[in-house]
C-alpha cells in the first residue's frame, strides 16, 4: 500500500510537471535583499533568465534555513492561481489567489509563532498560525467582506469593500469580542462614527 501511494504520487507529480515548469531557487538569501532566482521581470512580465517567452509554471523560493518561503504560479508571465507564503518555521503566512497578475479571490494572512523575523524586524505574537486577515479581491481591488482578528482569534474589525473602497458599516471589537465602535463609510470616506 505504501509503495502504491509512493508510485501514485510520483506519477501525479510527473504529469503535473510535464505541463508546467517548476523553478526552484535554493540559493535565495534574505540577507542580500535580492532574490537570485531564475526569473527576471521586464515591463511587469516575468521571464526565465535569457528567455524571450513569458514564463508559465511555478516558482519556489526557500528561507536560509531551507524552509519553503513562498510558492507562486505564473501564466504568460503574470501571477495566476494560488500564491502561498510561509514563515521561516514552516507555518503558513499568506494564502491568496491571482488572476492575470492581479489578486482575485480569497486572501488570508496568519500570525506567526512567538517572536519571528520578517524582513529583519522582530514581530512578537502570542498565538501560532492564528488567522489575522480574511477578505476577497476582485480584479486587484478589495471586494466584499473583510475581517481582521486579534491574536486570540476574536474578531477585531469587519467592513465591506466595493471596488477597493470601504462602504457601509465598519465595526471594531475588543479582544473579548465586544463591539467598541462603529463607523459608516461611503466610497471610502468616513461619514459617521458611533
Amino acid at each position: 500500500m505504501k509503495r502504491l501511494l509512493t508510485i501514485l504520487c510520483l506519477v501525479l507529480l510527473s504529469v503535473h510537471s510535464y505541463s508546467q515548469e517548476i523553478l526552484i531557487d535554493e540559493e535565495f538569501s534574505r540577507k542580500s535583499g535580492l532574490p537570485r532566482n531564475q526569473l527576471v521581470e521586464r515591463q511587469g512580465i516575468k521571464y526565465k533568465i535569457n528567455s524571450t517567452t513569458p514564463f508559465t509554471g511555478s516558482s519556489v523560493v526557500y528561507h536560509d534555513n531551507g524552509q519553503l518561503w513562498y510558492r507562486e504560479n505564473y501564466k504568460d508571465g503574470k501571477q495566476d492561481g494560488l500564491h502561498e507564503g510561509f514563515w521561516s518555521n514552516g507555518q503558513l503566512w499568506i494564502r491568496t489567489n491571482y488572476k492575470d497578475g492581479k489578486e482575485d479571490g480569497l486572501h488570508e494572512r496568519f500570525y506567526d509563532n512567538p517572536v519571528s523575523r520578517l524582513h529583519s524586524f522582530l514581530i512578537p505574537t502570542t498565538d501560532r498560525g492564528q488567522l489575522k486577515v480574511r477578505g476577497n479581491y476582485k480584479n486587484g481591488e478589495e471586494d466584499g467582506l473583510w475581517e481582521t482578528f486579534h491574536e486570540n482569534g476574536q474578531l477585531l474589525s469587519r467592513g465591506n469593500f466595493i471596488d477597493g473602497k470601504l462602504n457601509g458599516l465598519g465595526e471594531i471589537f475588543d479582544e473579548n469580542g465586544n463591539l467598541t465602535k462603529t463607523e459608516t463609510y461611503r466610497d471610502g470616506e468616513l461619514v459617521e462614527v458611533n
